[in-house]
């Protein structure tokens, strides 16, 4: 499931975007109930790469690292990183 919401300047969420200082875009990944794997990595493939195209952002994803424990790792990237886009 894919989900936008508008965020202030301090990124919490408002009730309008009228109010929007930025979004939030919330993306559930393959492990999610009722998704498929080979869709979420062609919409990750074509998302990803917008996201240094803005001028500030913030990607944090919570990672299945063991299935049978059920594990999970942290992965954060954000603007500082001066990533580039891929067609540069």
């Amino acid at each position: 499931m894919h989900r936008i919401y508008p965020i202030d300047a301090d990124g919490e969420r408002v009730a309008s975007t009228d109010l929007a200082a930025g979004y939030e875009a919330v993306l559930d990944g393959p492990a999610s109930l009722f998704s498929q794997s080979q869709k979420y990595g062609i919409r990750m493939a074509n998302f990803l790469p917008a996201l240094p195209l803005c001028d500030r952002w913030e990607m944090t994803a919570e990672v299945l690292a063991d299935e049978t424990s059920g594990e999970t790792r942290q992965f954060s990237l954000d603007y500082t990183e001066k990533l580039a886009p891929l067609n540069h």
